[in-house]
């Protein structure tokens, strides 16, 4: 039985047609890793040992493998149908192999959306968006919840968003919700280390920025017990407090500046505001009247 023809159903610009093709995919290619892995059952346990890079040869099936690389290429093509088809099918794929590592798919990650000075600018756009999807995959597979993840690893996927951020302003707003993403993930497993590492990188300057400001609404939810006094200087650390009025209102005003659309920092002031019972917050419609009139 092949595969192939499951691959192009992923670049379909239609998203059942897409999403079809992703559930046939995987549920292919879990028959062939369970006849592999009943196949190698002898030598399993060795093979889980290794920590060599060619580990996924012998734990894969070759349909398998091969799934893994041309999933992970599809990530960078100019068609965003593309790129959503594959990042499916690769999310499920990764939650499927219960010995895959980060370090695993950062590896074929990064040989697949390498940068090279020769490249053109929408070659190297591509790339870019390859390694966003790359890492949302990675996120939204669950595998951070692998008991063998390691630091190192959340703080390299960490900073690849952080390099996509930066390098192209057209990213910066994607970036920042995948990198909301992490965060809300690592928090599951509460590592403190990288939470604090994460929170210190992104406001090492301050709240300055739409995408900075959505971060710290998110990260002072989800993890409260901070010290954020150490990387906001505004008159509250609660960056929602209503004598914090006039610093939203500068922030939130580029926000209309700048982007064409409703910026996402909308969608966590509103999320935020809908739910919260604190009275010392700003109410939405002293922030609509202040920002919008």
């Amino acid at each position: 039985m092949s595969t192939l023809q499951y691959y192009w159903g992923l670049a379909s610009i239609n998203t059942e047609d897409r999403n079809k093709a992703a559930v046939s995919l995987i549920k292919a290619l879990y028959q062939f890793q369970e006849q592999h892995q009943e196949d190698n059952k002898d030598n399993w346990n060795e093979y889980l040992e290794d920590t060599s890079i060619e580990r996924l040869e012998a734990l894969c099936s070759p349909d398998v493998l091969y799934a893994l690389k041309r999933l992970i290429r599809g990530l960078t093509s100019s068609r965003d149908s593309s790129r959503q088809g594959f990042s499916v099918a690769l999310t499920e794929l990764l939650s499927m192999l219960s010995f895959i590592t980060i370090s695993d798919v950062l590896t074929l990650l990064e040989k697949a959306t390498e940068i090279t000075n020769g490249m053109k600018a929408q070659e190297e756009k591509e790339m870019l968006f390859g390694k966003l999807f790359g890492v949302a995959s990675i996120i939204q597979s669950g595998i951070i919840e692998h008991p063998n993840t390691t630091e190192e690893e959340l703080k390299k996927m960490f900073e690849y968003l952080l390099i996509c951020s930066n390098k192209k302003s057209y990213l910066k707003e994607s970036s920042f919700k995948i990198i909301i993403l992490l965060f809300t993930q690592i928090k599951k497993i509460n590592n403190e280390n990288i939470l604090n590492y994460i929170i210190s990188e992104i406001l090492k300057d301050g709240v300055n920025t739409p995408e900075e400001l959505a971060f710290t609404i998110k990260a002072q939810e989800l993890y409260p017990s901070y010290d954020y006094s150490k990387v906001i200087d505004w008159k509250y650390v609660n960056v929602l407090h209503y004598s914090n009025s006039s610093k939203l209102t500068t922030i939130l005003k580029e926000s209309s500046y700048t982007h064409p659309h409703i910026h996402f920092v909308w969608n966590v002031i509103f999320d935020k505001l809908f739910k919260n019972e604190d009275e010392d917050i700003i109410s939405l419609q002293d922030l609509w009247l202040t920002v919008v009139d």
